[in-house]
């Protein structure tokens, strides 16, 4: 009886299937999540931000853009979170990436690298350049262990960002042991909560001026542009 509802639930949502990405095979399930538009235009699950040593008790969890690099001598990173509850926990993940798409980039360009954040953050004071009024709310002082975010479990390769011309969207292959233990709701090695998101810095942070802008999941003019969070996913019998 149970594999027979499994067998069930996997035709419903068989609906959804888009096609695998190269190297998948049949069988694996794509989503995606971006605010305001996938999987529906009332999915609100993304929160984004950016944290800076300019300002490092600042909020900017409204702001239209992310920024990360180095920008007149200070550090930005950008930090994201998405809500994947509606995977199910039982899933297992075999791919994930995330898409950011460049608004503008300055200087020589970006390397930029994923780091999953082990500290429960949630931005509770609203605004774009405003001195933080709770113990969560994400700035470059806190609430992190490490003033900056948590750098200690890196979740992506490095990916360049330059010539915006040539190369529009930044886009992290995501490491799928991490993404699985999102999805799981399950608790980290270390204790910490399962998702708290994740940080992306620029890996060489000493050059003034290699900055790159990304849209956030605020932006309104062009929504298409915000944050895509994409999760391949399948079931075992």
């Amino acid at each position: 009886m149970k594999i027979m509802l499994k067998l069930v639930f996997l035709a419903l949502i068989a609906l959804s299937v888009m096609s695998c990405p190269p190297g998948l095979t049949d069988y694996v399930f794509e989503a995606k999540f971006q605010q305001g538009i996938i999987p529906s235009t009332g999915y609100n699950g993304c929160v984004d931000t950016y944290i800076s040593t300019g300002a490092m008790n600042n909020v900017y969890d409204t702001c239209s853009t992310m920024i990360i690099g180095n920008s007149g001598g200070n550090w930005y990173r950008a930090v994201l979170y998405f809500n994947l509850t509606s995977i199910p926990a039982e899933a297992t993940v075999v791919k994930a990436y995330l898409t950011l798409t460049v608004q503008y980039y300055y200087g020589a360009g970006i390397t930029a690298r994923a780091y999953a954040l082990s500290t429960y953050w949630w931005p509770q004071t609203s605004g774009c350049g405003v001195d933080y009024g709770f113990s969560i709310d994400p700035r470059w002082s806190g609430p992190w262990s490490t003033m900056g975010g948590d750098l200690s479990r890196p979740m992506s390769q490095t990916e360049v960002v330059s010539i915006p011309s040539l190369k529009r969207t930044l886009t992290l292959d995501l490491d799928p042991s991490i993404v699985q233990i999102w999805v799981s709701r399950g608790i980290t090695a270390d204790g910490t909560q399962s998702n708290s998101g994740l940080l992306i810095r620029a890996e060489y942070e000493l050059t003034s001026g290699d900055y790159c802008t990304f849209y956030s999941s605020n932006n309104v003019t062009n929504i298409d542009y915000r944050p895509v969070l994409t999760v391949y996913y399948k079931f075992s019998f």
